[in-house]
């Protein structure tokens, strides 16, 4: 005999514990993240929660492994680990329970695949009854007493999933969730879920109800359950009342007192197995364990008397009657957290709620250009460049470099330094620059494609400061600059990583791309940017890189992996240290993005088409260096032009000049035939509404003008003086939004739902559709940070605006990220090149 079926034998009823997922978010998890994960991360935390409800009085304590099953974990790239996770879950578990001294049930936690099955759904039974064998025998042995298979909604996946308990020889449990008009998802009714309960062989030793829309309305459902002789125990494991959102957190209404009450009223319904879900902490298991142990048995409650102690029914049965009583008696709080879409945002854990997964790799812009200028004012502003590089020329202050220009045709006085240019001479060199390109990152799925209708974010770049709200504004150091990597790494929005998100100051200088290039590739595995300046700084980049990619130097050149993002010290004059880096970067194939520094009316003429011809002619200049040090080498046109006030001559960004440069300078570009960079820049010294619509207006024009590479699109605050933390995940929200627009509409004939139209009476609703039920949980656009709340529930969550929201959230990436993998010997390799290096500069290997 299991130890289940001794304990139901033993006791007239037993108490299950409360809440995994809601529990641990205020434990640290985040939205997004793999709860299982923590099994492995955190085994102290999980055991803490378990032994927490042990202390409570809790019979039964379920493991943490709801969504453990590799369908699931596929989500967060886990399913390798599917068995590992389970079996590690459990032994935490056994190893609460085994001390506690009591004889408390492990119960291995089983929930839904997350597919639907055929014909809605690309799940067959068969691969479904593997799925649930390979977890719940990871469950078995890590030592679980009975598999608990919960909040289930198919008969099909409920099925499946006992016939893989059976066939790895374990006792098993059912649970459905009757959330929809008192019926599951998938329309299952109580008593239909009674009946197959009893067609099972062997039979589960309990089923029942859990988890749904609150206590009144999972015990309706116990009630329908228990109204004939049930032969097989009855679970009820409610919700701790009501649930609704708050940003990204739920609040459950229920009270511990509301808890005991739903016992008592449990008890007396007939149910064997009694406990908590979502939003049931260790404070209400306990005034539940005190009530079941004073319960004394009385009449079998009507539903009159159910919602008179717990209130209103939240999704009644769809009938005249209950639709006239909804409408009357459930709130406007309480109605917004019912049916699908509620569910994803209140049971995080048990649903892909607020999941945080990285925007594609290859985003591409599905609509046309917007184009501000005519193909006369085109051809004008780049004949006006040309006029600029051969009858004024840019001086270069560098004899390697004029040496170049001199090689590739240009007119060149050592003197004065100028080098000129005529347009025969740059047009021959630029055909052998690519229109498109890729640049190679470690994770093969996150290679940077630059050129056509690809759009890809990178983040703040430059900045001596960094700020958020604890600390403040300050100067920046390596660990807020590994910080910040990890945060990006975690809100994946960035298509680069790159390169100085903030300047290091602990660091000596020397040393501080030594630094800066192996938290890129320690914390990330995407594409990553040398420093703009210097000849040694791209150097070491590249042999960094090499190390990384565990390839040589030359094989680099023909597999890019890198890019540097430099300046023009505008107007027409760029330094020897640039040059050096440019040169190196173009001499080893890695690719170079120009962007000339035209501010209108401070480094260029306070005109837009003068600004605008000045950065063409600077931009050309350098693009063209490159192709003569080696043609077909990555270049990419960069724009940054932008008004300045004329009373302070600060920069502004965001401004409709900034907007209209963006535009044109994308447009310029494509008739070049380069790849283009813009910025979606700001001016604002903190993270507010102007720093948000300069950021929005920049944002706009970038991806509307068809910009390849979009900058500073995360963290940019201050015109470009601190980077913040908040910024980044304020940013974020607009860039997944962005994604999310540019994804095609799907517009099929089942798309237009004539039949699902059909299908539904007049005035009814389509929560329960099969045309809803085939799409709800990809339908919409889920956000990461806005709070859809009313001012009320927002007032009593502590009225916590964007900003605060935000600064909870990087944290909480920052404290759950987990690095991706990096092989060993890479690691190894640094070690070494680095040592290396620190000798050279002479610094020795314990120098700061």
């Amino acid at each position: 005999m299991s130890l289940l079926a001794k304990r139901l034998a033993e006791a007239k009823v037993l108490l299950a514990d409360g809440a995994t997922g809601t529990n641990l978010f205020d434990m640290g998890l985040m939205s997004g993240d793999a709860p299982e994960l923590w099994n492995d991360l955190h085994p102290d935390r999980i055991a803490s929660l378990q032994k927490q409800f042990v202390d409570a009085g809790a019979d039964i304590i379920l493991t943490n492994t709801f969504g453990c099953n590799a369908r699931r974990l596929m989500l967060h790239n886990l399913q390798s680990r599917t068995h590992e996770l389970n079996r590690k879950a459990a032994e935490i578990a056994r190893g609460v329970v085994d001390a506690s001294g009591r004889p408390v049930v492990v119960a291995g936690s089983v929930g839904p695949t997350g597919d639907l099955f055929a014909p809605l759904g690309p799940l067959t039974e068969a691969e479904a009854i593997e799925t649930f064998v390979e977890q719940i025998e990871g469950l078995r042995d890590g030592g679980a007493d009975v598999i608990w298979i919960e909040t289930m909604s198919a008969i099909e996946e409920m099925r499946a999933a006992a016939q893989a308990a059976i066939r790895v020889g374990m006792p098993y449990t059912v649970t459905a969730s009757f959330d929809t008009a008192g019926r599951t998802m998938m329309g299952i009714s109580p008593k239909a879920m009674a009946d197959f309960a009893a067609s099972l062989e062997p039979p589960p030793l309990a089923f029942g109800s859990n988890c749904g829309v609150g206590a009144s309305d999972l015990l309706a459902s116990v009630l329908e359950m228990t109204e004939g002789a049930q032969r097989i125990p009855v679970i009820a494991k409610a919700n701790a009342g009501v649930p609704t959102v708050h940003g990204d957190h739920v609040h459950y209404s229920g009270t511990p007192k509301l808890m005991a009450d739903y016992v008592h009223l449990a008890a007396n319904a007939g149910a064997r197995i009694i406990g908590g879900c979502c939003g049931t902490t260790p404070a209400h298991l306990l005034a539940m364990r005190q009530a079941l142990d004073a319960h004394q048995a009385g009449a079998r409650p009507g539903l009159g008397a159910v919602t008179a102690i717990l209130g209103a029914l939240v999704s009644p049965p769809a009938s005249e009657e209950t639709t006239t009583r909804r409408a009357s008696s459930v709130s406007p709080d309480a109605a917004s957290a019912t049916g699908p879409v509620a569910r994803r945002r209140g049971n995080a854990q048990r649903s892909s709620a607020l999941v945080i997964e990285p925007l594609p790799s290859k985003l591409e812009n599905r609509w046309a250009p917007i184009e501000i200028l005519s193909t006369e004012q085109v051809e004008r502003i780049i004949g006006a460049a040309f006029r600029i590089l051969s009858e004024a020329g840019i001086e270069i202050r560098s004899q390697r470099a004029r040496d170049t220009y001199r090689r590739g045709g240009a007119i060149v006085d050592d003197e004065t330094q100028m080098v000129r240019l005529g347009r025969d001479v740059v047009e021959a060199h630029l055909a052998h620059a690519p229109e498109r390109f890729v640049l190679h990152a470690r994770n093969p799925s996150r290679h940077l494609h630059v050129g056509g209708n690809v759009v890809n974010f990178g983040p703040v770049s430059g900045a001596p400061h960094v700020t958020d709200l604890d600390l403040g504004r300050r100067y920046g150091d390596i660990g807020s600059f590994r910080d910040m990597l990890k945060v990006l790494q975690g809100v994946g929005t960035q298509h680069w990583q790159g390169g100085v998100l903030v300047e290091p100051v602990d660091v000596p200088v020397p040393l501080r791309q030594l630094e800066m290039y192996r938290a890129h590739i320690e914390l990330s595995d995407l594409v990553w940017a040398a420093r703009g300046v210097g000849g040694i700084n791209a150097e070491d980049a590249i042999a960094m890189s090499a190390i990384e990619h565990q390839c040589s130097i030359e094989e680099l050149a023909r597999r890019p992996t890198l890019l540097t993002v430099t300046n023009v010290n505008s107007p027409r004059r760029v330094d020897e240290e640039i040059l050096d880096n440019i040169i190196t970067m173009a001499a080893h194939g890695q690719c170079t993005v120009i962007t000339p520094f035209t501010l209108m009316g401070a480094m260029a003429p306070v005109t837009l088409a003068g600004a605008l011809t000045q950065q063409t002619a600077e931009a050309l200049a350098i693009a063209a260096l490159c192709q003569m040090v080696r043609p077909g080498t990555p270049v990419v046109m960069g724009a940054f032009t932008s008004n300045v006030d004329m009373k302070t001559g600060s920069p502004a960004f965001g401004t409709p000049e900034f907007v209209n440069a963006i535009l044109a300078s994308t447009q310029l570009a494509r008739r070049l035939k380069l790849p283009s960079r813009t910025s979606a820049a700001n001016a604002s010294p903190v993270v507010d509404a102007q720093s948000t619509w300069e950021t929005g207006f920049s944002l706009w024009a970038s991806i509307m003008g068809h910009s390849n590479l979009i900058t500073h699109t995360a963290g940019w605050l201050e015109g470009g003086l601190s980077a913040s933390f908040e910024k980044i995940i304020v940013d974020a929200e607009m860039l997944r939004g962005w994604a999310e627009l540019l994804k095609p509409i799907d517009f099929t004939d089942d798309d237009l739902g004539i039949d699902a139209i059909k299908g539904v009476d007049a005035g009814g609703h389509f929560f329960g559709s099969p045309h809803t039920i085939a799409r709800f949980e990809k339908a919409f656009y889920r956000p990461i940070l806005s709070d859809w709340t009313n001012f009320e529930n927002w007032t009593d969550a502590g009225a916590r605006n964007a900003t605060m929201r935000a600064n909870d959230m990087w944290k909480k990436l920052r404290d759950r990220y987990v690095p991706p993998f990096l092989d060993p010997a890479i690691t190894d390799a640094l070690d070494a090149f680095t040592a290396t290096r620190r000798e050279e500069l002479g610094f020795g290997k314990d120098a700061a």
